[in-house]
């Protein structure tokens, strides 16, 4: 049996009831989602899903199609060490496992470089605390 992942992701867009339960109808019916739960009062979806058949990247961009966002942040990383791209794909992949990150970006300035992520608001949350 498969490992299901829960994830909550935080939705704008939404101006009633009915705009919740439509997220919630059309969630499930997406290839590895098992359950979608939304509360309107907190504007949050909260979502079981196989993640070796679908992503919260997948489920944010079908989210987006039926009219509604998911709010997303961005977290700048200064990075120093790296000696050359092969140690840039590796922070890459790192960064890519990461719980909540949804992508990255990289750019390489004098003496450092600075990763970029673009990650769910609850992660970014948590690790400052």
């Amino acid at each position: 049996m498969t490992h299901l992942k829960n994830s909550t992701l935080p939705i704008t867009g939404m101006t009633c009831v009915n705009c919740a339960l439509r997220i919630e109808t059309t969630m499930p019916a997406l290839p590895g989602v098992s359950e979608a739960v939304v509360d309107f009062a907190t504007e949050k979806l909260t979502i079981s899903f196989d993640p070796e058949v679908t992503s919260e990247k997948e489920l944010i961009a079908s989210v987006r199609r039926i009219g509604y966002g998911v709010a997303t942040g961005r977290l700048d990383l200064p990075v120093t060490g790296l000696q050359d791209s092969a140690d840039a794909l590796k922070l890459e992949k790192i960064l890519t496992r990461q719980e909540g990150v949804l992508d990255r970006q990289q750019r390489r300035l004098p003496e450092r470089h600075v990763g970029r992520c673009r990650r769910q608001p609850a992660q970014l949350h948590r690790e400052q605390q």
